[in-house]
């Protein structure tokens, strides 16, 4: 199974999710039942290939932005990040280690740029 990156092109702000599917065409339509594009028509789902992304299918057909462990691949190896994060939730987050977002709160909210214990 393939892996795809995929989001709407008519969103104001792209949203974007990791969908499996064999092909493109596919992977945009199961695009449509995820929340990145459940407003979205076909037309204006967008679907590129994430290579990168390929060894992380297990049987489902979207990675799962809640679950940690997907959540710590699509940070350290796709570029996800929040949209809007806050810094409390990023505390415990997997993925802080290797977020540009995290490191940007930390320097504003932490005593000498590091997380307070």
């Amino acid at each position: 199974m393939k892996a795809y990156l995929v989001h709407d092109k008519n969103r104001a702000e792209p949203y974007y999710t990791v969908v499996f599917a064999e092909k493109r065409n596919k992977a945009r339509y199961l695009a449509l039942s995820t929340e990145a594009c459940e407003d979205a028509e076909y037309a204006g789902v967008v679907a590129t290939r994430l290579p990168a992304a390929d060894s992380q299918y297990n049987g489902r057909t979207e990675m799962d932005w809640c679950n940690p462990d997907d959540r710590l691949f699509l940070v350290k190896e796709c570029g996800f990040n929040c949209a809007e994060p806050e810094f409390d939730d990023c505390k415990n987050c997997s993925a802080k280690e290797y977020c540009g977002e995290y490191e940007h709160l930390c320097e504003e909210y932490c005593e000498d740029g590091q997380e307070e214990t």
